[in-house]
């Protein structure tokens, strides 16, 4: 009999406590919120989040106003918003609606 103990993305996440979580996407849209291509990666990423005193987006202008098709959650669940260059002034994030 194999007793073998399977860890995956997920079971690990949801044994760690963080106080910061950097979340990366391939799309920012104010309306549609974050994005990125993969499905499982936004359950991972959603996980990380609930998981995390801190929610911090990070992401290039270039990422701006795109939707891909796996939702991670909505610009005003992230704490800080990192960008390369300045950012719409429709971006609201949690708390500090700038």
């Amino acid at each position: 009999m194999d007793h073998t103990l399977v860890i995956t993305p997920f079971s690990e996440i949801e044994s760690i406590l963080t106080t910061k979580a950097f979340i990366s996407a391939a799309g920012v849209s104010d309306e549609y919120g974050v994005s990125c291509f993969d499905y499982n990666e936004a359950k991972v990423k959603k996980m990380a989040m609930k998981k995390s005193k801190k929610n911090i987006l990070v992401f290039d202008h270039m990422k701006i106003g795109l939707v891909r098709k796996a939702y991670i959650n909505d610009l005003n669940q992230f704490d800080l918003l990192i960008c390369d260059q300045e950012l719409p002034k429709n971006f609201i994030i949690k708390n500090n609606h700038q």
